[in-house]
């Protein structure tokens, strides 16, 4: 699996009930997040993509993203 970075252009996967579902956008930023659930630490990323068409911007995590070649 290759690494996402800035920059790069990524393809939103097909969740069916989501308004990005399919969509192709560039990583602008990679935000790092850490909660705390009971006595567990959870560490995440998530990467904030923006559309041309509509030009807006929303966020995913790993999962919901696949490299566009």
């Amino acid at each position: 699996m290759k690494k996402i970075q800035l920059g790069n252009m990524v393809r939103v996967k097909d969740y069916g009930y989501k308004d990005w579902d399919g969509k192709r956008g560039e990583v602008v930023a990679i935000v790092k997040e850490s909660a705390i659930n009971s006595l567990k630490r959870k560490n995440w990323k998530e990467y904030i993509v923006q559309f041309s068409q509509p030009f807006t911007w929303s966020y995913f995590k790993r999962k919901e993203l696949r490299w566009d070649e």
